[in-house]
């Protein structure tokens, strides 16, 4: 009853109660109690997985998400903590306190926590154990505090979704790395046991190497100077497609999850990276052993060459003919070639690591091997050493030092025959892109390197590969190297269809998008600077040619153009072939005479004098020796035969031989008589370098090594005189009795044995001839008189005898083709020295032979005119050797000959009248 006297009982309100009767107030209901309807006699405890705070005593209030509350008449629930979840409110048990999604319970120091979830671990929640994700291994070190270490695998068939540690049927061992034993690896990433039939799997293949490889010896014997230009490029195609299937298999092993049926097809040519696991290997070993198989890759290559040598030596026992070690060399080079990427992929393969989760190195090939530290890796990198330097390192190292010295070599005589032993390399391209195979075989080492190098650089390897094949696309197309129109498009067409494939798959690198977008933007960044920096430099370059247009010339040829022309031109050849220098021969570089002072004070490092006897006569070398003199060029003064030391009288004598005019031109570029005489007296006064015109070749060479010398010149590595030919397959010669056309002969050697990388060699007397049994060819130079040089008609005698095609060019000195009268008397009187050599009958027999020499159309060749000209002429010449067009066949594709439109030859005289019948 209330105490405002009033008589009516009134009711508790809700969160009091009163038990005792006549009482005038209601009490409240202790912490943890409730009354939840008015007019309670009693307090109820709020049950476990409730609670009720001092002063809100009207309803039990259900514990929050991630509380629990144990007992009742609780005040508050208790925080789960340490991680720790419910799955809904109100409970009543710290037991209902779980881990949630993306975490696992660990127990540290006595107490129960939940840890995040690495990402490559899936974590159901609650008290679930953690399982791997596929593709991943982890090694649970202590199931109760959860200390593991994680390892990438192969793949996601080898490691699939389950339990820690766990791997496919039949897998074993540190991210599933090894099959179990007596077991090979399948397809699906399983290993399946080997069976009896499985062990003669392996024999049935060395059985088949066997029988294969004896025909691919005989083929790849086949003497490459006789293969037609069909088969040739038959076997170039080949060879591309084989590079490229490496190539695809050095994509393979790029970090990119390519999507089936591509997936399929790359793992199809594993055995291109020498994956031996698709024979079983393991079944004959017994064991699947990273080390081993290692090993197993390692000799197959030495294997292959001693069955090759082997089936060879069985091929020479059944009559194939000797085994020459230019046919091995050229069966060994074909399948270096052909397989470089694939070894230098296969010795690399130890230093190629991937990260792991854990802060680890592994093997991207043998997950299961910690590099750097572990003895198994150990042993690889030694291995993987001793083969980069057997394979890759040996080959590029060789071929550079072959190619490099090649045109010395071809240019002396002496690498012809190396050209033949290294046929594999040289054939498959044009002469003029004869080191092509040093850009190729650079190209397959950097498509093998850039899945080594970026092996934790993802986003770098396709953009690295794609400026690989882009930029050797965009250098073929330029050169267009190899031997045919066909193989150039099959190359540059496969070029192009890898990065087109690179491009597509560039989404699917697996990388995490933070990451990816940090790394390109860096990239992009690096390349929009790369290209602002060639904008400049190419400006800068195009300005400094446009301010200083000029050349600086190395040495410049002065010369009489009558007595020197061609020995000038002599020199110029021997010079650029031995060196990087530029040098100056008016037929080449003049297009203004008035200029030729100008280049010479200005643009002039050396003035190289062919003294003959009437050089110094003539008004425009006086002028560039005077020049020379005036503002001290370095005169280089060479002596040729015939030439004699002027004294002051014969100088001024020499002054006196010149026109008004011509002293007159002279004036007009501020030169006088008593400054040639000053300038002549200095000149005459310098050291000579001798130049026996008539000595041998070599001799000849020697003189022009020495002018480089006093030059200062660089001479390039390996750079060699000329020596006589061992074995000459063309012949050259003319009326060798006269230095310029001796000087002519020399010339037109090197440019023909440079055109068809033929042995070619010059001969001036029948016993030479006697002395070149191989001679297939010998190119008569016609000049004026030669008819009647006796030591030439005993050489065409000799060249009769031999049985040795004739080919003619005429030199355009005024030379004229004989009439009939010139054989009647030939016929009757002959030539004295032959008659009393050879006896009256030589006199028919000469006749006939001039008959026959001068029946061949002359081809026209002009030693005096420009470079240009002058290697058109040649080519034009070399093109009647029809026997040597099976291996040179095709030298000038259609694409360069829009380039080069050889002239039509000069009708000249009429061809002389057929022999007279006997």
């Amino acid at each position: 009853q209330p105490q405002n006297g009033s008589r009516a009982c009134a009711e508790c309100a809700v969160g009091t109660h009163q038990r005792r009767t006549g009482a005038t107030m209601c009490e409240a209901c202790d912490a943890g109690h409730v009354a939840q309807v008015p007019g309670s006699s009693a307090c109820m405890p709020c049950p476990a997985g409730t609670f009720s705070p001092a002063g809100e005593a009207d309803a039990c209030k259900f514990c929050e998400m991630n509380t629990y509350s144990s007992t009742a008449a609780s005040l508050k629930c208790e925080t789960c903590g340490q991680g720790f979840v419910t799955k809904y409110p109100g409970s009543a048990r710290a037991e209902f306190c779980i881990c949630k999604e993306g975490t696992f319970k660990i127990l540290a120091a006595g107490r129960a926590s939940c840890t995040p979830c690495s990402k490559e671990l899936v974590c159901a929640g609650a008290d679930e154990v953690p399982l791997q994700m596929g593709g991943f291994w982890v090694d649970l070190e202590d199931t109760r505090t959860a200390d593991y270490q994680i390892y990438r695998c192969r793949n996601i068939m080898e490691c699939p979704e389950g339990k820690m540690g766990s791997c496919a049927k039949g897998r074993e061992g540190k991210s599933c790395n090894n099959c179990q034993p007596n077991h090979f690896k399948n397809g699906n990433g399983e290993c399946t046991i080997c069976d009896p039939g499985d062990i003669l799997l392996n024999v049935y293949i060395g059985f088949g190497i066997v029988l294969l490889v004896v025909p691919v010896f005989i083929f790849l014997k086949g003497n490459a100077e006789k293969q037609r230009l069909t088969m040739l490029t038959m076997l170039m195609t080949v060879g591309q497609v084989v590079m490229i299937m490496q190539a695809l298999g050095a994509i393979r092993q790029l970090s990119i999850e390519f999507p089936q049926p591509a997936k399929a097809m790359l793992h199809a040519l594993s055995v291109l990276t020498l994956d031996l696991d698709m024979f079983r290997l393991s079944c004959l070993l017994e064991k699947d052993d990273p080390v081993t198989k290692f090993v197993v890759q390692l000799l197959v290559y030495p294997v292959v060459i001693l069955a090759l040598w082997m089936a060879g030596l069985l091929a020479q026992k059944v009559g194939g003919g000797p085994l020459s070690l230019d046919t091995m060399c050229n069966i060994n080079g074909v399948i270096l070639l052909a397989s470089f990427i694939t070894l230098t992929l296969t010795v690399l393969m130890p230093f190629q690591c991937m990260s792991n989760p854990n802060g680890t190195l592994s093997l991207m090939s043998n997950p299961g091997i910690i590099c750097w530290d572990s003895s198994e890796h150990s042993t690889l990198a030694m291995l993987g050493v001793c083969g980069a330097f057997a394979y890759p390192v040996t080959t590029l190292t060789w071929t550079i030092w072959v190619v490099v010295t090649q045109p010395q070599r071809i240019a002396s005589g002496q690498g012809l025959q190396r050209a033949r032993r290294y046929r594999f390399l040289f054939n498959r391209f044009t002469p003029d892109r004869y080191y092509y195979g040093v850009v190729y075989l650079v190209r397959n080492a950097v498509v093998a390197l850039v899945p080594i190098v970026l092996a934790r650089a993802l986003p770098l390897q396709v953009v690295s590969m794609n400026t690989v094949f882009a930029a050797t696309s965009g250098l073929q197309a330029k050169l267009w190297p190899w031997r045919t129109d066909s193989a150039n498009i099959s190359d540059l067409t496969m070029s192009l269809m890898l990065i087109v494939i690179l491009t597509v798959a560039a989404p699917m690198v697996d990388i995490e998008q933070g990451g990816k977008e940090k790394v390109l933007g860096a990239l992009m960044f690096s390349m929009l600077l790369a290209l602002v920096t060639t904008a400049l430099v190419a400006l800068i370059i195009a300005s400094y040619r446009r301010l200083c247009p000029g050349t600086m010339y190395d040495a410049f040829l002065c010369h009489h153009k009558a007595t020197a022309g061609v020995l000038a031109r002599f020199f110029k050849t021997v010079l650029v072939r031995v060196s990087a220098a530029k040098i100056f021969l008016d037929s080449d570089q003049l297009e203004d005479l008035e200029l030729i002072f100008e280049t010479v004070r200005s643009s002039t490092r050396n003035l190289v004098v062919l003294l003959t006897q009437e050089v110094l006569s003539r008004m425009w070398c006086a002028g560039e020796i005077v020049t020379a003199q005036l503002f001290n060029i370095p005169m280089v003064p060479v002596r040729c035969d015939g030439y004699s030391r002027l004294d002051g009288a014969a100088i001024r004598g020499l002054c006196d031989l010149w026109t008004e005019g011509e002293k007159h031109t002279l004036a007009t570029f501020g030169i006088h008589l008593d400054m040639v005489q000053t300038s002549y007296q200095v000149l005459i006064d310098l050291r000579t370098t001798d130049m026996a015109r008539f000595g041998g070749q070599k001799d000849q060479e020697e003189a022009v090594f020495a002018v480089g010398r006093r030059c200062k010149l660089h001479f390039r590595m390996f750079s060699m005189t000329l020596g006589q030919a061992s074995n000459p397959r063309v012949l050259v010669t003319g009326a060798t009795s006269d230095a310029e056309l001796l000087s002519a002969c020399m010339v037109v050697q090197s440019m023909v044995q440079n055109d068809l990388q033929i042995e070619t060699s010059v001969m001036c007397d029948a016993a030479q001839v006697k002395q070149a049994p191989s001679a297939v060819y010998v190119l008569v130079l016609l000049s004026r008189g030669m008819l009647l040089d006796p030591a030439f008609a005993e050489l065409l005698l000799q060249v009769r005898d031999s049985n040795i095609e004739i080919v003619t060019a005429s030199t355009n000195d005024g030379f004229q083709f004989p009439g009939q009268d010139f054989y009647v008397k030939l016929e009757k009187e002959g030539l004295a020295e032959i008659n009393t050599k050879f006896g009256e009958g030589s006199k028919k027999v000469l006749s006939d032979s001039y008959r026959a020499l001068l029946r061949v159309l002359a081809l026209p060749l002009t030693p005096l005119g420009s470079q240009g000209s002058l290697q058109k002429q040649i080519s034009d010449i070399t093109r009647r050797f029809k026997k040597f067009q099976s291996i040179g066949e095709d030298r000038v594709s259609p694409r360069r000959a829009l380039e080069h439109t050889p002239p039509s030859p000069s009708p000249g005289p009429p061809l002389p009248p057929p022999p007279l019948p006997p």
